[in-house]
């Protein structure tokens, strides 16, 4: 036999590549697909369990949505609201007002569109006439503050219309927009009692009846209306090229116009208090008169009753406002729980050596 042993080494076999490109690329697809679908089942499952646990009954939800609206969380309380009513099913009346809360909710926070649709549900849910006039007012002004002026046409031609008559004859026009004279008279009813205003306290009624008699004459005059329409079309141009320039946005604005309306709102509170309160006669006056004789004097000379009988009511009102508003002021401090933490005013002070 001629076989020989071979004392050769056994060749290796060749191995497979496995990680080959494409191996990888599949090997990645697959388990980002299971991430994907791990992540969506854990959601919907953490989602499932976060809406039963966060879901309250009507009762408890009715609840939230007074305490955020009572705390100025508009934005939070109006959607609170809006949860409500998908919870719970109401009249239509009472639909209709909690639209109305939810529709000046979204106004004060300053979400316009949102606070008009929610108007128009409430008056399209029930025809309730004590909101009627404000409801529209609201709209008025939420389409003002979108500077949706073609909106506020729309809106005011649908409600108002223009009549064929004088008072509504088109005086001027912005564009499409138009003003009537009724508008004109409007904006000047408006300037007159800004202007008595500041003189309704130290005025009896009749004298300040007399005295915007005097200036509605006086502003009837072709001359004085031209001006004001001027003034009237000035005041507009502006105010609409603010909000354009977005100026309502700017912080600065907003808390000046947000503390202007504190202090009007505040004002004309105090103003209606004390006009419902005060009721001051002539007897009144000739008493506050005589006990007061020395305080009405002109050249060294004492003034008749007659004479002084203007400066008599002024001064007789301003102490019965000051009696009032104190009065008035005292029980809101109780109502409210107002406590003034008197020796911390100067804390800073102290603490700089100042």
């Amino acid at each position: 036999m001629s076989d020989r042993l071979d004392f050769s080494l056994p060749q290796k076999k060749e191995k497979k590549k496995i990680f080959t490109p494409a191996n990888i690329l599949l090997m990645v697809l697959i388990v980002l697909v299971s991430i994907t679908l791990g992540l969506t089942i854990f959601n919907r499952i953490d989602l499932k369990n976060g809406q039963q646990n966060l879901t309250l009954d009507p009762l408890k939800q009715e609840e939230l949505a007074l305490r955020l609206q009572k705390n100025h969380l508009y934005l939070q309380a109006a959607r609170a609201w809006e949860n409500y009513l998908q919870q719970k099913k109401t009249g239509k009346e009472k639909t209709a007002n909690i639209y109305y809360t939810i529709g000046k909710l979204y106004k004060q926070a300053g979400y316009y569109e949102k606070a008009i649709a929610a108007f128009y549900q409430s008056e399209l849910t029930y025809a309730h006439k004590n909101l009627t006039d404000e409801i529209s007012l609201h709209i008025q002004e939420s389409y003002e503050n979108l500077g949706n002026f073609a909106g506020l046409r729309n809106e005011l031609n649908e409600r108002v219309g223009l009549a064929e008559n004088p008072d509504n004859a088109v005086i001027a026009e912005i564009g499409q927009d138009k003003i009537t004279a009724s508008d004109l008279d409007k904006k000047i009813e408006n300037f007159i009692d800004l202007q008595l205003s500041q003189l309704a306290s130290y005025m009896p009624e009749e004298e300040l009846t007399r005295q915007k008699e005097q200036l509605f004459k006086q502003y009837s005059g072709q001359d004085h209306r031209f001006n004001m329409l001027n003034q009237y079309i000035v005041e507009e141009l502006l105010y609409r090229q603010s909000l354009e320039q977005n100026i309502a946005k700017e912080t600065k604005v907003n808390d000046l116009a947000n503390q202007m309306k504190r202090s009007l709102y505040a004002q004309t509170y105090l103003n209606q208090q004390l006009a419902s309160k005060i009721n001051i006669t002539e007897g009144d006056l000739k008493n506050y008169y005589q006990a007061n004789q020395g305080k009405f004097i002109k050249d060294h000379q004492p003034l008749s009753f007659n004479e002084a009988q203007k400066e008599v009511y002024a001064a007789l009102r301003r102490e019965k406002e000051e009696e009032l508003k104190n009065e008035l002021l005292q029980k809101l401090k109780n109502q409210y729980n107002v406590v003034i933490h008197s020796s911390k005013l100067n804390k800073t002070d102290e603490n700089t050596g100042n």
